[in-house]
């Protein structure tokens, strides 16, 4: 719930006061009249053509009651909807039903006969389901124009799972790789031309790439403890990929290093030191940063940037009941999200400036949501949920 001031253009002088009675629980405007109070209620988050129900029933009138009030709902949609009103916007229990992904953001105000109300309004987030399968999808990852998305799904009746590639708004829908492996976690060249994934065909997880059309796969890492997790640089012309890999320790799971590896190139290079537990490394957007995960004597992981030499390690998230990785940085690496998870719970996604302020909850449902992935324009973001069933893509708007 936000309250606006609808004469602030006016009567500047009075708007820290006006702002103040309506937030803050104040009465008075400035000839010290007692107003009704608009409470539009609480934010939504709801899928497409999903009937939103909004709430006017908080509100007051100048004797601080419920009785005696008059209210007038506005609706303001995204350029795209071709919505025009609220059913019924005189209602204090108004609806509607969103027909496109976006924010919509309703406004109301409430009188009591005698005066009114100053602005209320409460925002409706309304996501976009992208993909619609009885198999699991998962890691969705967009190319650096953001016309096509790589995810990994165990879909056509399989029990293995295989990189997809699909258009922006899930249509063409196309199987990259095609075995009896698991072939996981996809992630584009910065030219879309090439996606490397990790995979298990030959026994052990290693890394491979794939021409985007689904030909030429070539194994890049022979590693008999497994390394996963692979992102590309998005730098035009790199050939850097950084991935996790537990190389210094034949367990596997205690000790997790990040490692950049170049693409046509033996070898690869750790880039923090061993004995810690590091995974799922992402990129930033110009290429000079790494986020990952990192969990500290068997505690919960945590958010941690560095440079990509490995200096300049820098802690984000430091919240001992809950569990914070799969990150992602915003195309101008100001923002990252993340997943966040308390344990025994579910996931929510998480967004934060890259410096580690100004964490807040993007998520809403009780369903387990992770993976999230800017898109290149910065105006929404693409991830994993299970909020219908079983693990499909969608897109929550940013913007």
């Amino acid at each position: 719930m936000c309250c606006l001031n609808s004469t602030k253009n006016i009567m500047v002088v009075f708007l820290p006061l006006m702002v103040l009675s309506a937030c803050g629980g104040g009465s008075t405007n400035n000839d010290s009249t007692v107003l009704p109070v608009a409470n539009a209620g609480v934010d939504q988050e709801v899928l497409e053509n999903t009937i939103v129900q909004l709430d006017a029933s908080a509100s007051v009138n100048s004797n601080r009651t419920t009785s005696n009030i008059t209210y007038s709902w506005s609706l303001i949609t995204p350029l795209t909807s071709t919505m025009t009103a609220i059913s019924d916007p005189l209602s204090m229990l108004p609806s509607f039903t969103p027909d496109v992904g976006g924010i919509y953001t309703a406004r109301l105000t409430v009188t009591d006969g005698s005066e009114t109300s100053l602005v209320d309004e409460v925002k409706v987030f309304v996501l976009t389901q992208l993909t619609n399968d009885p198999a699991n999808d998962g890691h969705p990852y967009y190319n650096s124009d953001g016309t096509k998305i790589a995810f990994h799904s165990n879909r056509g009746n399989v029990g293995n799972f295989n990189v997809w590639v699909m258009d922006a708004d899930g249509s063409n829908l196309t199987k990259i790789t095609s075995n009896t492996a698991n072939n996981q976690r996809p992630s584009w060249s910065p030219d879309a031309q090439q996606i490397v994934f990790h995979s298990d065909r030959d026994g052990n997880q290693n890394l491979y790439t794939i021409n985007a059309a689904g030909s030429g796969v070539t194994i890049l890492t022979s590693n008999a403890n497994n390394d996963t997790h692979p992102t590309w640089n998005p730098v035009t012309g790199s050939m850097l990929i950084a991935y996790q890999s537990p190389r210094t320790n034949s367990q596997a799971i205690t000790d997790l290093d990040i490692r950049l590896k170049t693409v046509a190139q033996s070898g690869s290079t750790p880039i923090l030191q061993p004995s810690t537990n590091d995974s799922h490394p992402m990129w930033s957007s110009d290429g000079t940063k790494i986020s990952f995960g990192r969990r500290v004597a068997n505690g919960p992981r945590d958010i941690w940037v560095m440079d990509s030499d490995g200096s300049n390690l820098t802690q984000l998230t430091n919240t001992p009941n809950f569990d914070e990785q799969h990150s992602d940085w915003s195309p101008d690496d100001k923002k990252i999200t993340y997943r966040r998870v308390a344990v025994g719970a579910t996931s929510d996604v998480w967004i934060m400036n890259s410096d580690g302020s100004n964490k807040k909850q993007l998520t809403l449902s009780s369903a387990d949501d992770r993976n999230p992935e800017w898109h290149p324009d910065g105006t929404k973001i693409i991830f994993r949920s299970n909020r219908t069933g079983n693990n499909e893509l969608f897109l929550y708007p940013l913007k």
